[in-house]
């Protein structure tokens, strides 16, 4: 990791592109493609390095985040044209989810330091109860869960339904693992 790392240092230093192998799921094969790096971001809450770029395509380019640990290979590539200039495309998929904040152990005050780095509205229900609206790219979504359920009883997830779903199913595979230890 330490010498993509370097790689892509260099790469912001000199605005120049690289060629990313990367791996999004165990399971899934790796791609590789070409990105121009902007910026390196660590998030000491998960303790990982994450590399902000734009993803540049044959006649546009739209912004990515890319986690370090899942990069395999990063290669230094030729600049070809000048890709500041390429029109910027909106790849991102967005999706909002709401739930149900209650109050209790500083829940709202630990919430707006956690979703920090997201869209949200929030809305005032009775004396501890609130409703947290987060806006969210629907490549960040496993990663939305993740934060959401480490509120455990305080949260309730109400929308979208799938959402939902991935919630209940998250959470019966943690009582399964539960019961077999």
């Amino acid at each position: 990791m330490s010498k993509n790392f370097k790689q892509l240092l260099a790469a912001i230093n000199t605005e120049q592109p690289v060629k990313i192998e990367y791996q999004r799921r165990p399971n899934i094969p790796s791609k590789k493609a070409l990105f121009l790096p902007v910026k390196l971001e660590y998030s000491q809450k998960n303790n990982l390095f994450r590399l902000r770029a734009w993803r540049l395509l044959r006649n546009s380019r739209f912004e990515v985040t890319l986690n370090l640990n899942r990069m395999l290979t990063v290669h230094s590539a030729k600049a070809t044209r000048k890709y500041l200039e390429l029109p910027i495309t909106a790849r991102r998929r967005q999706a909002q989810m709401t739930c149900i904040l209650v109050d209790k152990r500083k829940a709202l005050e630990r919430s707006m330091l956690h979703f920090a780095d997201y869209n949200k509205s929030t809305q005032r229900l009775d004396d501890t109860r609130y409703q947290l609206t987060i806006h969210y790219d629907l490549g960040d979504e496993t990663e939305l869960l993740i934060r959401l359920l480490s509120f455990g009883p305080f949260i309730t997830v109400t929308s979208p339904t799938e959402f939902v779903a991935k919630i209940k199913e998250r959470v019966d595979a943690q009582a399964q693992l539960l019961d077999n230890f």
